[in-house]
């Protein structure tokens, strides 16, 4: 597994990332994402969901495994879809990162029809986090 496939896998711990998130916050090139996200999605170990452009709320399709040029779409913005973890993945980067689990906390919050997730590394810190923030990300 090379540098750019475990930062793929890593975003996708703590949430559900798009790839264009992982190659901007990296300064990766969209070639090297490219590449990685493709051996990722071959191998197993992510997995797509797509969504609409009139609503990117509504996911439409799950468990997708884009093709390399819909990997490029997605990363110049003409496919919308985040990605997750497989099981398999899940253990990939854990056999990598070590984590110490006992050090994690994950708490879920409920808004009309939403379930909106939290992982941090303190609980007083997640807890203490305003839910405006939650909701319509860091300002």
């Amino acid at each position: 597994m090379n540098q750019t496939e475990y930062l793929i896998l890593e975003f996708a711990v703590e949430f559900y990332p798009t790839l264009t998130q992982v190659a901007q916050e990296e300064n990766l090139f969209y070639s090297e994402v490219v590449n990685a996200a493709d051996h990722l999605f071959q191998n197993g170990d992510i997995l797509a969901s797509l969504y609409s452009s009139e609503d990117p709320e509504e996911e439409e399709i799950s468990n997708v495994v884009l093709t390399c040029d819909e990997i490029q779409a997605n990363l110049n913005g003409e496919l919308l879809a985040d990605y997750y973890l497989t099981p398999q993945g899940g253990s990939k980067w854990e056999a990598l990162a070590h984590p110490n689990w006992n050090q994690f906390y994950s708490g879920f919050f409920h808004y009309p029809d939403n379930r909106i997730g939290i992982i941090g590394t303190q609980r007083h810190t997640s807890r203490d986090i305003p839910c405006y923030r939650l909701f319509y990300g860091w300002s």
